[in-house]
C-alpha cells in the first residue's frame, strides 16, 4: 500500500545492499562486539564526537550484548550482493517521502548520488542532507534532524 501513509520519513537508510564496504562496516561492529561495554562506549565517543554520552552507553551495551554469530552471518549475507542498488524498490511509493541522510565520511550510509537517485525515483520524494551527520541522525544530531523532519511532516499533516 504505497500510498496509504500521509507522509514517510526515512532516516539514513542504505540504498545499496552489500559490497566491499559492507565488510568494513561489519568488521567495525565485530571489533566493538568483542570489547567490554566500557571500551565500546569509549570507542563510540572517540569515533563520533557528536554522540551524546548516554547514547554511546546505550549503543555500547547493545553491541556488546549481541551474539557474535549474528554479526558474522549478516556480514556474509550482505557481502554477496556486491553493492547492488535497492532504490528501485522505493519506486512504487506515492506518499510524500523524505530521505534524511548524513555524510558518508561521518558514518552516514547514503552517498549523495544515491540520495539524488532516490529523489528521482520516488514521485513525491524529497531529500535533506545533514552535513557532518552520521547514521544515527535522530540521536546524534537531534536538532538538525527535527529541523528537517518537522516542517515536512507539518506540510503533509492535513
Amino acid at each position: 500500500q504505497p500510498d496509504r501513509a500521509k507522509a514517510i520519513v526515512i532516516e539514513d537508510s542504505p540504498m545499496r545492499r552489500g559490497g566491499d564496504e559492507t565488510g568494513e562496516l561489519f568488521d567495525g561492529w565485530i571489533a566493538l562486539n568483542k570489547m567490554t561495554p566500557v571500551e565500546a562506549e569509549a570507542a563510540y565517543l572517540a569515533n563520533s564526537p557528536d554522540m551524546k554520552p548516554e547514547n554511546a552507553r546505550i549503543q555500547a551495551q547493545s553491541i556488546t550484548l549481541t551474539a557474535p554469530g549474528v554479526l558474522l552471518d549478516l556480514r556474509d549475507a550482505m557481502k554477496k550482493h556486491h553493492g547492488e542498488s535497492v532504490i528501485d524498490s522505493y519506486r512504487g511509493i506515492t506518499s510524500p517521502a523524505l530521505l534524511v541522510y548524513g555524510d558518508v565520511e561521518a558514518g552516514g550510509m547514503v552517498p549523495e548520488a544515491d540520495a539524488s537517485d532516490f529523489a528521482d525515483v520516488v514521485p513525491n520524494g524529497e531529500i535533506a542532507n545533514i552535513a557532518g551527520g552520521g547514521h544515527g541522525l535522530h540521536r546524534d544530531r537531534t536538532d538538525d534532524f527535527l529541523a528537517a523532519v518537522l516542517p515536512f511532516l507539518e506540510a503533509h499533516r492535513a
